[in-house]
C-alpha cells in the first residue's frame, strides 16, 4: 500500500477526492497479456530479445503483464538481470511499469522468476505457495481507477500427469477467494481441451476469456514448442481467466515472439466508480519520497499536470542529485499527457543540456528530437537524433540492442530526406562507424554491419566483428546466431573463441565444436565430429563422472547435492549403460511422463548423428525410475519401428546409492557392431527430495531444457 507519513494529511487528501455522481459503474478498460517467454534452444533472451519482448508489450499498449520463465542472475543468460533489463528498455522509452518478481526455481547461480508488470503501482502483493517447485500462485493488487483495486494471479503450473489436478484446485481456490475483480493469468501446461482443468477453473467462479469472447481457446504455442510434448496436441497451454462480472472484449494472439510461445493478450472491461482528484497546490511535500508518492498517485489517477508539477518540485529540491536527471524527463513525460508541449519541450532541452552524460538526460534528446520533428524543425531533430545515439551508446554500453539503433537511424534517413537529402540506411551506420571510431556508437554499428557480412563474407564480417570490442558470450544468447558465429570463427582458425560464442557448456574443454548446415541451408546445425568421439571397445567399459557446478544445471540449496557415475558396455548386441547416483533421499511419487519430476534418469540417443537444436524422426528419449509402484520406464520420443520392446531396464537402491541399469539393443538403436560404428548420446540425472526437483545433473546440454541433440557426445563402437 502507499503510505502517507502523516493521518492528516490522508485525510485531507480523501476529503478532495470526490466522487461524481453520475460516475457509477462506469467502464474501465484494462488490457493484459501472459507470456512464457524464456526456455530452450528457440528463445532469444539476449539484449536484444529482451528489447522484443519490451516492444510487445508497448506496440500493444499493455496496461498489466503476467510473464514466466525469466531469469534473474542465472549463468543461461551471463547473470544477467533480465527483469530489470526489461523494466529499463520500457522506461526508456516512456512506457515504465511497476513490477513485483518471485523466484520459483533457484539454479546454481540466480533464479528463474515470475514478474507482475503494471502501469499502475502495486498497492499489495502476495505469494502463496500450494506445493513443491513452481506450485505457487504470485498475486498483486493494483488500482487503474481510485476506487477501483483489481487483484493480478500470476502462475507457471509444472508439466506431468492426472496427479497434478488436486494442487491445481487448491490454486484456483486460492485466487477466487480474492473479493476484487481478479485475473489469473499463466502457463498452466493444461490445453484447454482438457474437461478436468477447465472444470476445475468454473467451479470456482472463474470464466476463461478465450472461450468467453470467441467460444474457443486464444492459440499460445509458438512453432518451437516442440520441447514439451503436450504442446502440439493442445494448440493453448497459455490462459487468461477471469471472475465473473469482468467481460472480456477481445483476445487474441500476437504471432511474433522471441520464444516457444506466442504472447495472449485479452481486453477486458471492468465496472468502477469514477474518481476525480483534486489535489491542490496545499498537498506538495518538499521530501523527495512523499513527493514521488504525490507525483505517482497523480499519474495512476490520470492528473498528469499534477504529476509533472510534483516531478519539477523534486528536480528544484535536488537539482543536481542523483535522480535529477529522470525526474526532469518524467516531468517532461507528464507534460506531454497533459498536453503542454512547450512546457515539455523546454523542460527536455533543460534535461538534455544539464545531464548529457546521464542515461536520463540523454533520453531527453531522443524526446526533445520527437518534438522538433513534429514543430518542422527537421535539422535541429536530425542533430538531436544524432547527439542521442552518440550519448546512449556511451552511457548505456548495449552494442546490440537493435531496438534502439535501427530505429533511429531509420529516422534519420526519413529526416534526411525532409531536407532534401538522399542518404540511405546503409550509408548512415557506415558514416557513424567511421566518425566516431572507438565510441560506442561506432561499436554497436560494426556489430550491424558485421550481422549483414556473416553469411556472405566472414572475412570482411571478422573485420567488423572484432571492432565490437566485447566479451563474445556477450553478444547474444541467441542460438542460431551464435551457431553461425561460432562456425565462421572456427573457419578462420579461432576456435577459442567460438566456443566462446556458444550458449550452453562443452563436453570437455578442449574440444572445438564444429558445425553442418541444414538440408535447407537455412540455419546452421551444431554436432559434434566423430574425430572427438569417444571410443567404446567391445567389452571394455568406459566411466564418466558427474558432479559440481560443471554439470549441475538446477542447483538446490548446495547441501547434499547428487553426484553420479556414469559407465558404458558394448557386449552381446547391446549397449549397457549403468548410472550409479549418490543422493541422500530418493523420492519419486510420479507415474509415466511425470517422472522426471521425481528421482530418475533421462537418456536421449541420436543414432543418425543428425545433430540439430529438435528431435527428428529417428532420436529417442526415454526415462527410467523407481516409483512408489516400483521401476517405471517411459519413452517421451521414439521411432516405434525399432526393437524397443527388447529393452531392459532396472532400479536399485543401495543406502544413500541409487543404481540405474539400461540395456539398450543396437537393433533398435538402428546401428550395427562394426569398426567405426557411432551413436550421439547423453543423460541427465533428476533430483527430488520431496519439495519438487531440486537439482538436475547432465552429462551435455540439451535434455533438460531444450531438446538439442546436436550438444550430445558421440559414441564410436570398436572391436
Amino acid at each position: 500500500m502507499r503510505r502517507f507519513v502523516a493521518t492528516a494529511i490522508a485525510l485531507a487528501v480523501c476529503a478532495l477526492v470526490r466522487a461524481a455522481p453520475a460516475a457509477e459503474g462506469v467502464p474501465v478498460r484494462m488490457r493484459v497479456l501472459t507470456y512464457n517467454c524464456g526456455s530452450g534452444a528457440c528463445c532469444d533472451l539476449s539484449p536484444w530479445g529482451v528489447s522484443r519482448i519490451a516492444d510487445e508489450i508497448i506496440d500493444n499498449r499493455v496496461d498489466v503483464a503476467g510473464l514466466t520463465e525469466y531469469d534473474i542472475g542465472t549463468d543461461f543468460y551471463d547473470k544477467r538481470d533480465l527483469v530489470g533489463e526489461l523494466l529499463a528498455h520500457l522506461s526508456a522509452r516512456g512506457y515504465a511499469m511497476h513490477s513485483y518478481t518471485v523466484p520459483v526455481i533457484r539454479y546454481s547461480n540466480g533464479f528463474q522468476v515470475h514478474t507482475i508488470l503494471s502501469r499502475w503501482a502495486i498497492e499489495e502483493s502476495e505469494r502463496h505457495v500450494v506445493g513443491g517447485a513452481m506450485w505457487e500462485v504470485q498475486k498483486a493488487t493494483v488500482s487503474p481507477v481510485a476506487g477501483l483495486s483489481v487483484d493480478i494471479f500470476n502462475s507457471h503450473i509444472p508439466c506431468g500427469g492426472r496427479e497434478r489436478y488436486e494442487p491445481l484446485r487448491r490454486c484456483f481456490e486460492y485466487v477466487a477467494a480474492s473479493e476484487n475483480p481478479h485475473v489469473y493469468m499463466g502457463d498452466f501446461n493444461f490445453g484447454a481441451r482438457d474437461s478436468n482443468f477447465m472444470d476445475t477453473a468454473s467451479s470456482v467462479g472463474l470464466v476463461h476469456a478465450g472461450f468467453a469472447r470467441h467460444g474457443e481457446p486464444t492459440l499460445s504455442v509458438g512453432p518451437g514448442a516442440y520441447m514439451v510434448s503436450p504442446l502440439p496436441r493442445q494448440g493453448q497451454i497459455d490462459h487468461i481467466f477471469v471472475s465473473q462480472g469482468v467481460r472480456v472484449v477481445e483476445t487474441y494472439t500476437n504471432y511474433t515472439s522471441v520464444a516457444d510461445h506466442w504472447p495472449v493478450i485479452a481486453d477486458l472491461e471492468f465496472s468502477a466508480p469514477l474518481l476525480t482528484p483534486d489535489l491542490g497546490d496545499n498537498v506538495r511535500h518538499p521530501q523527495p519520497a512523499r513527493a514521488w508518492d504525490d507525483a505517482m498517485d497523480a499519474y495512476r489517477r490520470r492528473n498528469f499536470a499534477s504529476a509533472a508539477a510534483q516531478l519539477a518540485d523534486l528536480y528544484k529540491v535536488e537539482p543536481g542529485g542523483e535522480r535529477a536527471d529522470f525526474y526532469l524527463y518524467s516531468a517532461g513525460c507528464m507534460q506531454l499527457l497533459a498536453g503542454d508541449v512547450e512546457a515539455a519541450r523546454a523542460t527536455f532541452e533543460r534535461g538534455a543540456r544539464d545531464f548529457p552524460d546521464r542515461y536520463w538526460g540523454v533520453w531527453c534528446l531522443q524526446r526533445l528530437s520527437f518534438l522538433l520533428e513534429d514543430a518542422g524543425e527537421y535539422r535541429e531533430a536530425a542533430a538531436a537524433v544524432d547527439m542521442f545515439l552518440v550519448g546512449y551508446y556511451d552511457v548505456v554500453h548495449d552494442y546490440v540492442a537493435d531496438a534502439t539503433l535501427r530505429p533511429c537511424l531509420q529516422r534519420l534517413v526519413r529526416l534526411e530526406a525532409r531536407l532534401g537529402g538522399d542518404v540511405t540506411y546503409d550509408e548512415l551506420i557506415r558514416d557513424f562507424a567511421q566518425r566516431y571510431e572507438g565510441r560506442g556508437i561506432a561499436r554497436a554499428c560494426h556489430w550491424f554491419l558485421a550481422e549483414a557480412l556473416l553469411d556472405s563474407d566472414i572475412h570482411a564480417w571478422y573485420e567488423h566483428y572484432v571492432k565490437v570490442g566485447v566479451e563474445p558470450r556477450k553478444l547474444s544468447n541467441n542460438h542460431v546466431r551464435n551457431t553461425k558465429i561460432a562456425l565462421a570463427l572456427a573457419r578462420l582458425g579461432d576456435y577459442e573463441r567460438g566456443d566462446a560464442v556458444l550458449y550452453g557448456r562443452c563436453l570437455t574443454d578442449d574440444v572445438p565444436r564444429p558445425y553442418q548446415r541444414n538440408a535447407l541451408g537455412t540455419y546452421w546445425k551444431l554436432r559434434y565430429p566423430e574425430e572427438y568421439a569417444i571410443d567404446l571397445r567391445e567389452g571394455e567399459p568406459v566411466t564418466v563422472a558427474l558432479s559440481g557446478p560443471r554439470h549441475l544445471v538446477i542447483s538446490g540449496d548446495g547441501a547434499d547435492e547428487p553426484s553420479g557415475v556414469l559407465t558404458l558396455l558394448a557386449r552381446a548386441g547391446r549397449l549397457e549403460i549403468s548410472v550409479r547416483v549418490t543422493d541422500d533421499v530418493h523420492y519419486n511419487p510420479m507415474a509415466a511422463e511425470g517422472i522426471w519430476e521425481g528421482d530418475s534418469i533421462q537418456l536421449a540417443f541420436d543414432p543418425g548423428l543428425q545433430g540439430g537444436d529438435h528431435y527428428d524422426a529417428d532420436d529417442v528419449e526415454l526415462g527410467l525410475a523407481r516409483t512408489s509402484s516400483g521401476v517405471v520406464r517411459h519413452f517421451w520420443k521414439t521411432n516405434e519401428e525399432r526393437a524397443w520392446d527388447e529393452l531392459r531396464g532396472d532400479v536399485v537402491q543401495q543406502g544413500d546409492e541409487t543404481i540405474y541399469h539400461v540395456e539398450v539393443p543396437y537393433d533398435a538403436l538402428g546401428v550395427s557392431f562394426e569398426e567405426g560404428a557411432t551413436v550421439a548420446f547423453s543423460f541427465a540425472v533428476n533430483d527430488n527430495d520431496g519439495s519438487g526437483r531440486r537439482a538436475v545433473l547432465e552429462w551435455s546440454p540439451g535434455i533438460s531444457f531444450s531438446k538439442a541433440p546436436g550438444m550430445y557426445p558421440v559414441i564410436r563402437l570398436s572391436k
